[in-house]
């Protein structure tokens, strides 16, 4: 597939290294260029802008930090907007607001393009060897047409529905359960912790130590 990358962070790399890695057409853009660096040794082409990543593309993926940042990459003049083809797909794969999401999907589909959201759950190195949970939503053949890039990217793809929006609340719920049980798990320890600091608690140490 002819593929454009836009947002080489960590993650972004990482991904960007595995789709380059399948024998995809791989053309990808970073604000900071240094970052493409070693995709471009292993033979992607660096683009010079954003319009340059998009020409001639099927599918844009965007890996962006936040909405501000994909609303950027996306409306300004040269952005997604102006130079994806038309019937080419925007592929959102940050972590973004639901509201973002939608406003960005009626952009696009009065553009006559299309926008489909695969948030991913892991960390970078999962994302290295491929072992990355990917929740994707949007029209069906969208997804359909990006299922060979989820399948380089990650273990498993979780579909979530039409609506691009869906796969965000997903995404953000998994988040919020994740705080919420480290948080747990911080208060638990910190508990224990205090309780064995206790000086007339030296037999239940040395019970819970056995």
């Amino acid at each position: 597939m002819k593929v454009g990358f836009v947002g080489l962070g960590r993650m972004g790399q990482a991904i960007a290294g595995r789709v380059l890695g399948a024998g995809h057409d791989l053309v990808v853009f970073n604000r900071t260029a240094e970052k493409a660096a070693g995709l471009a040794k292993a033979g992607a082409r660096v683009a010079s802008s954003i319009a340059d990543a998009c020409e001639g593309r099927e599918v844009v993926i965007t890996m962006l930090t936040d909405d501000a940042a994909l609303r950027e990459v996306t409306l300004n003049p040269g952005g997604l907007r102006d130079s994806i083809p038309p019937g080419a797909i925007h592929l959102t794969m940050g972590t973004h607001g639901a509201g973002a999401i939608q406003e960005l999907a009626a952009v696009h589909a009065r553009a006559n393009q299309i926008l489909a959201a695969a948030p991913v759950l892991g960390r970078p190195d999962m994302a290295a060897s491929g072992q990355l949970g990917i929740v994707a939503a949007g029209p069906a053949d969208a997804l359909q047409k990006c299922e060979p890039l989820f399948q380089v990217m990650g273990r498993r793809t979780f579909r979530a529905g039409a609506k691009p929006e869906h796969s965000i609340a997903i995404k953000l719920a998994n988040n919020f359960l994740l705080g919420c049980a480290i948080g747990s798990m911080a208060e638990g320890f910190s508990l224990d912790g205090k309780s064995f600091r206790g000086p007339g608690l030296q037999g239940l140490r040395q019970d819970h130590r056995r």
